[in-house]
């Protein structure tokens, strides 16, 4: 079984940092079962609300403010 961990946005700051789509994630493991779900809380919102870890928890669940994939990819 693999874990890959990826971004799910492009970064606006370094066009070099580009996000990937579930999509991509399936053809990347084709013919393989893959389970794709958001995780990590934007970095800049986690420092500025690092002060109220408790916002911070709240607002990482939220699906829009994850920026990246976690996956688990097993044949």
């Amino acid at each position: 079984m693999h874990l890959p961990y990826d971004l799910a946005i492009d970064n606006p700051r370094n066009p070099n940092m580009i996000g990937l789509s579930r999509r991509e994630f399936a053809r990347l493991f084709a013919g393989c079962q893959v389970k794709v779900r958001r995780t990590t809380l934007a970095a800049p919102l986690a420092r500025w609300l690092a002060p109220n870890s408790w916002a911070a928890t709240l607002l990482a669940w939220l699906s829009p403010l994850q920026i990246h994939f976690a996956a688990t990819v097993a044949r």
